[in-house]
């Protein structure tokens, strides 16, 4: 048996093991360390480029993430991750986030073709009968023997015929007990990890996702076309310089034009939420930060929009580009500033409501943002092309993101809200809808329970807060003890000891 066959064997039997009934945790880091290995026994080249690394590192950051706290974050990033490490373990001419993972999807879709020509070689190959014939001889005929031989036996010995009786019984009530416990989802779920266990160890030679990326350029080449008149839609019939100084024109006066209107909004933000900001119950601050996001959002869009229009090819070799970079800096400068009053606006509502899941999410939102704009600078400055700023981006989000789960957000929240001054500004309805691993800091501030329905919009229960806390435990208790240590993680099992240590509850 081939060790590639072997190990799906192996791999296929593991996964069901590890997540047939069971919760994500120590069995998501065994399972990732299982799959590194593989990468590595039959990919040792394909692992030793700076990208693969980067993506091998944020797959078992993620696992071990999960097993600190499994939340569906963590969860997330670390399928995520997985399904990326696929990809960067067959190809190592990979260089980007976005063509990762559309490898990874070709890879398992041509899985199954792949599968299909195998078959079809297969069963072109003539058939050795000689063969065949040596295989009947070897098996068949012995086996007939001994079974002619057995029937002759057990009408002849009456003591062998009990205990042939009675071994034969044995086995098959064995057997009905094995079986009786397969269900048709584990089996399917069995298949599935097949499927998993196949997609990693075997790799598709014909990758032309691959292929399509190396025809991606991280700078813009001049492409150099000979004097001539051309139709062009908004000036007519021109030529080819000055058509490129129109569209130098069109962009100076464009960008020129809207960093006049946006320094207007930063000087209304600088006054109103820099220095003169003073709460009152007339403002609405979700909608006071979710306006800020949003122009935010359309603001940098249009700026990446329209500066790789402008740059895209040969103006960026225009003698007097000068001007539009400068103008394009400005505008860069200036949504930092947007994002600063953005920032400003998200601190004004968590110090008066508390953290939110949202609230952090535009942190993050806003670091990538900065990120954003700096790469786009580099753009503009050094020549890039759009492949190499979509690039860089999005390597940067993955890496965001991994990092972004490691923080266990539901204590974080937790923590901060159940100690935030303005008691009725925190929902009790939001904090009871948080994992069961921050079930016990609820449980240290049990007044929240007792908060009035009417400072709560965000969920409604159709029971009083008391009792829905004390379900809560009930269940959580139970539930933990129906898993098996594959299951394993240290947020649950620290909550889980806190109830245990302090039995009143």
């Amino acid at each position: 048996m081939k060790l590639k066959t072997l190990i799906l064997i192996i791999g296929t039997v593991s996964f069901n093991l590890l997540f047939w009934h069971e919760q994500a945790g120590i069995n998501v880091l065994i399972f990732t360390l299982f799959i590194t290995g593989t990468g590595i026994l039959f990919f040792p080249n394909n692992l030793k480029s700076f990208n693969s690394a980067v993506v091998l590192s944020g797959s078992i950051i993620s696992a071990l993430t999960v097993v600190y706290h499994a939340s569906d974050l963590a969860l997330i990033v670390w399928i995520a991750s997985i399904v990326l490490l696929q990809s960067f373990i067959h190809q190592e001419k990979l260089k980007s986030v976005f063509f990762g993972y559309a490898s990874s999807v070709s890879s398992f879709v041509m899985s199954w073709q792949l599968a299909e020509q195998y078959i079809k070689l297969k069963n072109k190959r003539r058939i050795n009968y000689k063969s065949v014939l040596k295989f009947l001889k070897l098996t068949l005929l012995p086996i007939l023997t001994v079974y002619i031989f057995y029937w002759i036996f057990k009408f002849a010995n009456p003591v062998f015929d009990e205990l042939s009786d009675a071994f034969f019984i044995n086995l098959l009530n064995r057997l009905n007990n094995i079986f009786k416990n397969v269900s048709v989802l584990q089996i399917l779920f069995t298949i599935w990890g097949f499927i998993v266990i196949a997609w990693f160890l075997y790799k598709n030679n014909k990758d032309y996702v691959v292929y399509n990326e190396q025809n991606y350029s991280e700078t813009i080449i001049r492409k150099r076309k000979k004097q001539s008149q051309t139709n062009n839609f908004w000036f007519g019939k021109t030529g080819l310089k000055p058509l490129l100084k129109n569209e130098f024109s069109i962009g100076l006066i464009m960008i020129g034009l809207v960093n006049a209107l946006l320094l207007i909004i930063n000087i209304i933000d600088i006054s109103s939420i820099w220095i003169n900001f003073e709460y009152t119950h007339e403002i609405d601050l979700k909608q006071f930060v979710h306006e800020g996001t949003y122009l935010l959002i359309l603001s940098i869009l249009l700026s990446i929009g329209i500066m790789i229009w402008f740059f895209r090819k040969n103006l960026n070799f225009y003698r007097n580009k000068k001007k539009l970079q400068i103008l394009s800096y400005i505008w860069i400068v200036q949504n930092i500033i947007l994002l600063i009053s953005v920032v400003l606006r998200n601190m004004h509502y968590i110090n008066y409501f508390g953290l939110a899941y949202k609230r952090i999410g535009v942190f993050f939102f806003l670091a990538s943002v900065i990120f954003g704009l700096i790469s786009l600078y580099l753009k503009i400055k050094e020549s890039k092309s759009s492949y190499w700023l979509f690039k860089i981006n999005t390597w940067a989000l993955y890496i965001g993101f991994v990092l972004f789960a490691i923080p266990d957000w539901d204590i974080i929240i937790s923590k901060h809200n159940l100690a935030h001054p303005l008691r009725n500004n925190i929902e009790t309805s939001f904090l009871l809808t948080f994992d069961d691993k921050a079930l016990p800091y609820i449980d240290q501030r049990k007044d929240i329970l007792f908060q009035s329905e009417e400072f709560n919009t965000y969920k409604i229960f159709y029971d009083t807060y008391q009792n829905v806390y004390k379900g809560r435990v009930k269940t959580f208790l139970t539930n933990y003890h129906k898993n098996t240590w594959l299951s394993w993680n240290y947020a649950d099992s620290k909550a889980y000891y806190y109830y245990i240590n302090n039995s009143k509850h």
